[in-house]
């Protein structure tokens, strides 16, 4: 259980506006002091795929204290109107930062402001906005100014243990998605500098993921396909247990799943100073972190973890402990509890 967390003073209805994941749904089914019900904006397979007339039969039926949502950009807008209308306090979880994804998303310069509008409008009339990261939380800040925010995490999953992929050589493995700049070019460069020591120590190095940007990388990187392969989508799973290191170079992120499902593994876990995952690793400790301005030092890092067993694996079973004990669902259980209680009621209970 989360340390020095107040206990909520009252029980609250809770309207979960979820996303595609809903990761934090297990939490609110199971907590004492939240009564709750989902409801999904947008479905992906129809069109239109924003649906306001959900959330409002959603509110009718449940009548909620609070809606607490996963952002998801312009599909979340009817939100706003509605929370509006039934003067209810809207809490709005941040996973990703919707500035730099936003500067990215769309066809042309007209569809990209109108992600980065959309993101500072719901953004900005939110009661609470939840950041699963202090990175994420002081983008917020950067961007919106002194907000009402709290630093929320999801909870970690046990994972799955498949069989492995049969693949016979020693490996590096990186799972991204190819659908950003700021995520493809630190890897690309990152790629370069490794690719003559993954040579030297007839090693390979798999990147599992896909995106936009999946031909271009692949097309750059060709010299080296014998020694980078990308596999595109492929369940992660099956890679993690015979990994070596886990390399996770990124300039855009929330709190990265696959970081923690690579430490809940056991791998050691290589990120760059200056990406948000960072603040996930302690240095020396519960992994390594790079410094991109340091291509020389990144080799000799690299080639040091990969002579050390013994090194490698107390990395690893220190990452793994942190993320149980950080990200346990009874610990973040508390600190979403503790965060909705403290948002103050637009209506009482008696007049709903």
């Amino acid at each position: 259980m989360a340390e020095n967390l107040p206990e909520p003073p009252r029980s609250l209805r809770v309207l979960y506006a979820r996303g595609k994941r809903a990761k934090w749904w297990p939490l609110l089914e199971a907590s004492e002091y939240l009564t709750a019900d989902a409801v999904r904006l947008y479905d992906p397979d129809r069109r239109p795929s924003i649906a306001p007339g959900r959330l409002v039969r959603a509110m009718r039926r449940f009548r909620p204290d609070l809606i607490l949502a996963e952002y998801s950009g312009i599909r979340h807008l009817p939100l706003l109107p509605v929370c509006s209308l039934y003067r209810l306090p809207l809490v709005v979880a941040v996973k990703g930062d919707p500035w730099l994804e936003a500067a990215e998303r769309g066809a042309n310069r007209l569809a990209r402001r109108l992600n980065l509008w959309s993101s500072s409008l719901l953004l900005r009339h939110a009661d609470l906005l939840l950041p699963l990261t202090e990175a994420l939380e002081r983008s917020v800040k950067r961007h919106l100014g002194d907000r009402p925010c709290r630093v929320v995490p999801i909870p970690y999953q046990e994972p799955a243990i498949p069989e492995p992929p049969g693949i016979d050589s020693p490996y590096l493995l990186t799972v991204t998605n190819f659908r950003f700049r700021a995520k493809v070019e630190p890897l690309m460069r990152t790629a370069s500098v490794l690719a003559p020591l993954l040579e030297e120590l007839d090693l390979e190095w798999l990147i599992l993921g896909d995106g936009t940007h999946l031909p271009a990388c692949r097309e750059r990187l060709r010299r080296f396909s014998h020694r980078i392969r990308f596999l595109g989508f492929s369940d992660a799973a099956s890679y993690y247990r015979d990994a070596r290191l886990f390399l996770y170079p990124s300039g855009l992120d929330g709190l990265p799943n696959v970081v923690l499902e690579a430490a809940l593994h056991r791998l050691p876990i290589l990120v760059d100073r200056v990406s948000p995952a960072a603040e996930l690793i302690t240095d020396g400790e519960t992994g390594q972190i790079l410094d991109p301005d340091d291509p020389a030092g990144t080799v000799e890092t690299v080639r040091e973890l990969l002579a050390d067993n013994e090194r490698r694996a107390r990395l690893g079973a220190a990452a793994a402990s942190w993320v149980r004990r950080r990200f346990a669902p009874s610990r973040v259980a508390a600190e979403l509890e503790a965060a909705l209680a403290a948002v103050p009621l637009s209506r009482s209970r008696d007049g709903r």
